[in-house]
């Protein structure tokens, strides 16, 4: 009896240590306002850091969905351990794969950055655009503009 009891504490033990050992991740979403046109492709880059930011090869990680609307879409980017992020958003338009710009790197296409962060004649700093992500998620809204607007 005495060595039944043992074996399953130390079952239970050992199921807790494997639980409390497990990385922990959290899910961010990302609502993206002011779809104005209902073609192409929307490209989230999810940045943990600002020697990659916001630079679209360098992401962390990222999504891209097609839009099928004018409007608003939804965007949930699931695993992600818990930190400090920054985000930023492009409407490929075109569905080429990239931000256009024109021959002076002025973007073409609409764009954002999470926290607000403004984009006029360069790109935000990571710190102007980051924000916490807590293990129980965050749901941040961004809203698409031209160039011309910011």
């Amino acid at each position: 009896m005495q060595k039944s009891k043992l074996i399953i504490m130390a079952g239970v033990l050992m199921a807790v240590s494997a639980v409390s050992s497990v990385a922990q991740t959290s899910t961010l979403t990302v609502l993206v306002e002011n779809i104005a046109v209902a073609k192409g492709r929307i490209h989230v880059g999810v940045y943990k850091d600002a020697t990659s930011f916001p630079k679209t090869k360098f992401a962390f990680t990222g999504k891209e969905v097609a839009v099928n609307g004018v409007g608003s879409a939804e965007i949930v980017i699931a695993g992600l351990a818990p930190g400090r992020y920054a985000v930023a958003v492009f409407h490929d338009t075109n569905g080429n794969g990239k931000l256009d710009t024109n021959m002076l790197g002025v973007p073409t296409e609409p764009y954002t950055f999470s926290n607000g962060a403004v984009a006029k004649w360069s790109s935000p700093g990571f710190e102007e655009a980051a924000f916490d992500l807590p293990a129980g998620g965050r749901r941040i809204s961004v809203k698409l503009g031209y160039w011309k607007e910011y």
